[in-house]
């Protein structure tokens, strides 16, 4: 049975959950690098294989030893308390493009965590 979100994320404070599937990692700051993430998001949602993570893919991670599951949204529809992250949050621009058997990093507030997407669901 897979689990709605690992204890390793519950261990970490609110604020971390928080920006790792909300906060825009990208921010007005540099403008190019969020017209780049979104226009790659656009992209792997028209063209990827049926097997690549793009917009409202449901992905199953893996995380240490805990599985759990996220749909990829755009930042409008994202929902963090019923794992619809937005594709512009640490997480979210990590997992875009990526299929079963690849590996992210996230680093959000000093603290990397790696992910293996275990499933991909289009």
């Amino acid at each position: 049975m897979i689990s709605c979100i690992p204890n390793s994320v519950r261990q970490l404070s609110q604020r971390l959950k928080h920006d790792l599937v909300t906060t825009d990692v990208f921010s007005y700051h540099n403008p190019v690098r969020l017209l780049n993430a979104y226009n790659l998001a656009q992209r792997t949602s028209h063209s990827a294989p049926n097997n690549r993570i793009r917009l409202e893919s449901l992905i199953v991670l893996q995380q240490a030893a805990e599985r759990f599951s996220v749909v990829l949204t755009s930042p409008a529809h994202a929902e963090p308390d019923k794992y619809r992250i937005s594709v512009l949050s640490p997480l979210g621009a990590a997992l875009t493009g990526l299929q079963p058997g690849d590996n992210c990093t996230v680093n959000v507030v000093g603290i990397r965590s790696t992910f293996t997407v275990i499933q991909v669901i289009n």
